[in-house]
């Protein structure tokens, strides 16, 4: 997905948190009785509503992923019957305070870019990957394991293609993955520092 269409996810994201709670603050001047508490209706509208765009964007990233070794028919077929046959409308229609439908887009935002990368992965880009695995694993933690596919692969490619060099080949392998989890630890620091001040650890 392109720089600029993840952004302004994030913008209607964190427009919608926004408006719920200076609305939620000031409605009650005016006589409405509504707590400003982040569990009032319009925070919780504010949640679905983001969650149902997420889950958009999530199956546009599938589709575009499944385009890219599909024709179109396939690919748009897949992608609607993954939504259809599967537990994701609900989790982004009727359960949609759950974590499930942000999940899934952290996760296949991940993925795509992965996809999107795999070919010609420079250093930039292994950060890039490295930021979106933090952000997957501060979603859900056990998105995590979804890190050892490309992780695997680097390693896979870099031992099958062993002859000459492959010990500088190896230790290139090396500074990637370095680069990749120092991002994706600066992107999963938040969640470290929430757990640090909520449970002490």
């Amino acid at each position: 997905m392109r720089r600029g269409s993840t952004r302004s996810v994030r913008r209607c994201s964190g427009a919608l948190s926004f408006f719920s709670h200076t609305s939620g603050s000031w409605l009650p001047l005016l006589g409405a009785d509504l707590a400003v508490d982040g569990y009032a209706l319009p925070y919780q509208r504010a949640i679905g509503l983001a969650t149902l765009i997420y889950g958009f964007v999530g199956l546009v990233l599938v589709y575009r992923v499944v385009r890219g070794y599909c024709p179109k028919g396939v690919a748009c077929l897949s992608t609607l019957s993954l939504c259809g046959t599967s537990f994701l409308i609900w989790y982004l229609t009727v359960e949609n305070s759950m974590v499930h439908g942000v999940s899934m887009f952290a996760t296949t935002l991940f993925l795509f870019l992965w996809h999107r990368y795999r070919s010609r992965l420079t250093r930039a880009r292994w950060a890039w990957l490295g930021a979106a695995a933090g952000l997957m694993a501060t979603v859900r933690w056990q998105n995590a394991m979804f890190v050892l596919l490309p992780v695997g692969d680097l390693l896979w490619t870099a031992w099958a293609s062993r002859g000459p060099g492959v010990g500088d080949r190896l230790r290139g392998c090396g500074r990637d993955v370095s680069v990749f989890s120092a991002a994706a630890v600066l992107a999963f620091f938040p969640q470290l520092a929430f757990w640090k001040a909520v449970y002490g650890s």
